[in-house]
């Protein structure tokens, strides 16, 4: 073998990675041109990830760029936000104080907290502000954001991040964050992980850059044996072929993973079976060769051959982490610097660890750290531990007991590890606190589990909060077995010590939780605890426990029953003046009003909600009402009632809202909840594409948390979504699931399922299957109060009719009417679901000239509030009327506007729901015969000769009242031209008209 001595056993050149090193230089090129990507860099430990980062690296054609290069721990999921304080430490170290003052100019005093050597770079720098744990955590995460987003303002921006299989999850929000903006700033993110290593975390976050199309997936696997064969000539600078026998026998026992050979062939060469004689490298005879049979034990061969001290020092190094600081290790060691250094130099020369930072050293790969550390006794273990624990703290001590929060966490770690009780009590609890602070969900988790360790093992008894604040945390990252034990746990802690405060916290805390799963459960945990709280002289708690058992009461559809309860709960915090039990009771009235289908009085109570949550900064409260806001403007589980006329884009603007913060705050079950609402919301407007795409990321986020009521939630909007699609197949199937779901939950959402369900078979023409989905749900004795039983009522009138009992429809029609929620609110206002209904019943009836004046007034409405999913059904059964009339030009007339109303709709969709929909709409509506002037109208996708006019106007930039103007009619009439314009379109904005018209060539407003 020709080379030298002194080669280092890496592999001087990339093998067998052309294919992904051209991919990422793809997206540099792209980076460099202003728009920024994420790649996700994935494979198995060992395979070379980090190796094609540094190629990336270190290629001269990329020396404009700024790299912020950090790194995750297996500590690190304890730690927030630990990789990105990596990447500010990085630009800090290789910036002058000036410009990283500027850089750092909108995040510094958050970061501070973080990072306290930022304060010796500003003497001015004022102490962040003290910011409820959600919204500190959405700050902190902004600013990140906003610190690199300037740093893109410098030059173009790679950010590396490698083994995110280690990543706290504050982390991957923020890097989530930041991917968004990679669609528009210069900024690249090369992110590696083990493919085999995929924690939930981590899992839920890679879904999303999927969903979102936000990267690009790079895979690495094991070399070939002939790759293995290159890389150990490229190794040894040898020409000739590599003999066949050995390596057959080092990729079989490697299985092509180039660290593994590495690994082994240091080991061969430290053990002389490979040797540098003659000016060359030569090897033993296979036979005498001793080729470890793991990399476990070619680890520890190789550091047998190191001096005592060095083995010793590696040793530390292993139990303070992949990353160790070098102070630390000497305070350990009592070496001098010259000694250390001259050690360090070893073990980098050993190729085992690589210098950092002057500071700062770390293992050169984990599965080096992870074979040493798996080769000590438990024992060496905890006493190494407890040195490491002992030294930090040591060295906290000296600055005066202000750790930062790395040290804090470390030292729960270490003195945790060590079994040191009464320390890892201390400083578990402390990083704890931090944790929740910032909203670290899941460190909060691992630091509280080593409280309960702790004190379990300190022979302390347990208190009841420390099992309710995990519990809570569980909960909020939707894994309901963990925090229903926990919650458990609280119950006995609190019963067996008497604290009946504590018992009546478990009992409530246990009643939330069982909502997302069976509302009997719940029900029976909100009266106990009820009953709790009527023995206690709190009059907050009452409220509480009577806002709770409302709540109850309402999902078993007493409306009536729900607000008595919410309402004794109002007098008592209004009394008291309590701010935040009025939020909360607003809310729930806000709720009950909504179920109970009176949107006009669900709004005002929720305004109430929705200022108090903003004056008290509670997000999470803030989220739920303005998820809750969205549906104000009418929603499908709604269509029986009075919806109040609101402008939709601000209803659409609060869903949009309360998305965004649970998103911020990590509140999954509320991101479902907002997801889900939005698409009941969008639907009926015939915004079908995005309903879908809301109820599919809702479905998606419930049943990774299993959550109950939102997979419900998702099912059910996917399969009414379905229906208005007039794909009834699909539609049955999401309505079925949902009433799997459903009857899991409590009747009350059994009943809204069942209405839309037996109205699907009457679509289908199965009238008997649809009489026996509706005998389980229907009473004739049944109220008109909740939305459940309004929509079987409304499902029973639709069977009155496809059975001929035309007269039982009408009455059915006549109460849900009668009985709608606007009547109490001097608001006599259409219904267009109930009007279409009720002319079809008069029409049957033989009453035709009733059946269109109740028809037109429905079509007018719903045209008003741009409601074209029902306004074409409405224009079909007036073309029907009129064809019974023998009005054959008005039917005509009216049967074209309701295919083109319908056929507008299809406009946006993916194109297999799109040709299923207008598949079923010919059958339903055979498109007539076209007048030159409907070929016109086809020709620009439905629009009238007017309505082309005011969108050439749009195109060339005239406000409303200048199309006024122009066309000699009020600005209302263009108003409602430009509303007819969107529905037909399918649009939602102003400006996709303009783009519209233009592609049509309506540039000129004389077109026709």
């Amino acid at each position: 073998m020709a080379g030298s001595h002194n080669t280092p056993v890496v592999c001087p050149q990339l093998i067998g990675r052309e294919q992904q090193l051209t991919n990422i230089k793809d997206l540099i090129t792209q980076t460099r041109g202003g728009t920024g990507a994420v790649a996700l860099i994935a494979g198995e430990a060992g395979t070379g990830k980090s190796r094609l980062v540094a190629e990336i690296k270190a290629d001269p054609a990329n020396q404009e760029f700024i790299f912020l290069q950090g790194r995750c721990f297996e500590p690190d999921r304890a730690l927030a936000h630990a990789p990105l304080l990596d990447l500010v430490r990085v630009y800090l170290s290789s910036h002058n104080t000036a410009t990283a003052l500027s850089t750092l100019a909108p995040a510094v005093t958050l970061l501070t907290s973080l990072l306290p050597e930022l304060a010796l770079l500003d003497s001015n720098l004022t102490p962040p502000m003290v910011l409820e744990p959600s919204q500190l955590k959405r700050r902190i995460a902004q600013a990140f954001v906003q610190f690199f987003l300037a740093a893109t303002q410098i030059a173009p921006l790679v950010i590396v991040i490698e083994d995110i299989h280690w990543s706290d999850e504050t982390s991957l929000d923020v890097l989530l964050m930041l991917a968004r903006h990679t669609t528009i700033q210069p900024m690249l993110l090369l992110l590696t992980y083990r493919s085999d290593d995929l924690h939930p975390s981590l899992g839920v976050f890679l879904a999303a850059l999927v969903r979102e199309r936000l990267c690009t997936e790079i895979s690495i696997t094991p070399l070939d044996e002939h790759g293995v064969e290159h890389m150990l000539r490229a190794i040894f600078a040898q020409r000739r072929p590599i003999r066949h026998d050995f390596l057959t026998a080092l990729y079989e026992l490697t299985e092509g993973n180039p660290f593994f050979v590495e690994e082994v062939i240091k080991t061969l060469i430290a053990s002389g079976g490979i040797f540098y004689a003659h000016g060359q490298w030569d090897r033993k005879h296979l036979t005498d060769l001793n080729i470890p049979r793991t990399v476990q034990v070619a680890v520890h061969q190789r550091v047998k051959q190191l001096d005592l001290a060095a083995q010793r020092l590696l040793i530390l190094a292993t139990i303070a982490g992949r990353r160790f600081n070098f102070g630390l290790l000497q305070q350990i060691t009592g070496h001098d610097e010259p000694t250390m250094l001259q050690l360090m130099k070893t073990l980098i020369a050993a190729q085992l660890v690589i210098e950092e930072s002057a500071d700062t050293f770390a293992f050169r790969h984990a599965l080096t750290r992870e074979a040493l550390y798996t080769n000590l006794l438990v024992r060496e273990r905890q006493a190494l531990h407890g040195s490491i624990a002992d030294a930090l703290e040591a060295m906290v001590q000296r600055q005066h007991n202000v750790g930062s929060y790395v040290q804090i966490a470390d030292l729960s770690y270490h003195f945790y590890a060590a079994e040191r009780w009464d320390k890892a009590l201390v400083y578990a609890q402390q990083a704890a606190i931090h944790a929740q602070q910032v909203h670290a969900l899941r460190p909060a988790i691992t630091h509280l589990s080593r409280v309960l360790v702790a004190m379990q093992q300190h022979a302390r008894s347990t208190p009841p909060a420390l099992y309710h604040t995990r519990g809570q945390v569980y909960e909020l990252l939707g894994e309901f077995e963990h925090a229903c034990a926990d919650y458990q746990s609280a119950l006995a802690s609190a019963r067996a010590t008497q604290d009946r405060i504590a018992e009546w916290q478990a009992l409530l805390d246990l009643g939330f939780l069982w909502a997302a799963r069976d509302y009997v459960q719940m029900g029976n945990y909100r009266q106990q605890a009820l009953d709790v709280a009527r023995t206690l002289d709190d009059p907050t708690i009452l409220a509480q426990s009577l806002n709770r058992v409302g709540n109850w009461y309402l999902f078993a559809e007493q409306p009536h029953e729900a607000l008595r309860y919410h309402h004794e709960a109002l007098g008592l915090l209004q009394a008291i003046a309590n701010a935040p039990g009025l939020a909360s009771t607003y809310d729930l009235l806000g709720i009950t009003h909504i179920m109970g289908d009176d949107l006009p009085a669900s709004v005002e109570y929720y305004q109430h909600a929705v200022a108090l949550w903003r004056a008290l900064n509670n997000q999470q409260g803030l989220s739920s009402s303005l998820a809750a806001m969205a549906l104000r403007g009418g929603n499908y589980s709604a269509i029986t009632n009075y919806w109040p006329m609101l402008d939709f884009a601000a209803c659409t603007s609060d869903g949009l809202e309360a998305l965004r913060i649970a998103r911020q705050i990590g509140w999954r079950p509320g991101e479902a909840g907002a997801l889900v609402y939005l698409a009941l919301s969008h639907g009926p407007r015939g915004e079908y594409q995005l309903a879908l795409e809301h109820a599919r990321a809702a479905l998606t986020i419930a049943e990774e948390i299993e959550h109950g009521v939102w997979s419900f939630g998702a099912s059910f909007a996917l399969g009414v979504i379905a229906l208005d699609l007039l794909d009834y197949s699909t539609a049955r199937w999401w309505l079925e699931q949902a009433l799997k779901r459903a009857r899991e939950l409590g009747f009350f959402f059994v009943r809204r399922v069942i209405g839309f369900l037996a109205i699907v078979h009457l679509v289908r023409g199965d009238i008997a299957q649809a009489e026996a989905v509706l005998a389980e749900a229907f009473d004739p004795a049944m109220p008109m109060e909740a939305q459940g039983q309004r929509l079987v009522w409304y499902a029973h009138a639709e069977l009155a009719l496809a059975n001929a009992e035309p007269a039982l429809a009408l009455t059915i029609v006549d109460r849900l009417i009668n009985s709608a929620a606007h009547a109490s609110h001097d608001q006599i206002g259409c219904v267009p679901y109930l009007w279409r209904l009720r002319g079809e019943a008069l029409a049957s009836l033989g009453q035709l000239a009733a059946a269109e004046a109740i028809l037109h007034t429905a079509h007018t409405e719903a045209s008003r509030r741009n409601l074209a999913p029902i306004d074409w059904r409405i224009l079909a059964s007036l073309g029907r009327i009129y064809q019974r009339q023998g009005r054959r030009k008005d039917a005509e007339e009216a049967l074209a506007s309701a295919y083109q109303c319908a056929a507008a709709l299809a406009i946006a969709l993916d194109p297999e729901p799109r040709e299923v929909f207008i598949r079923t709409l010919q059958s339903l509506l055979p498109a007539p015969l076209l007048t030159p002037r409907r070929s016109a109208r086809d020709a620009f996708d439905g629009l009238t000769e007017r309505e082309r006019a005011i969108a050439a106007l749009i195109a060339v930039g005239k406000t409303n009242r200048a199309i006024a103007n122009t066309l000699i009619v009020g600005e209302r009439t263009v108003e409602t031209h430009i509303s007819s314009i969107r529905s037909k379109l399918g649009f939602t904005s102003r400006q996709q008209i303009v783009v519209w018209a233009i592609q049509k060539g309506l540039t000129d407003p004389s077109i026709p």
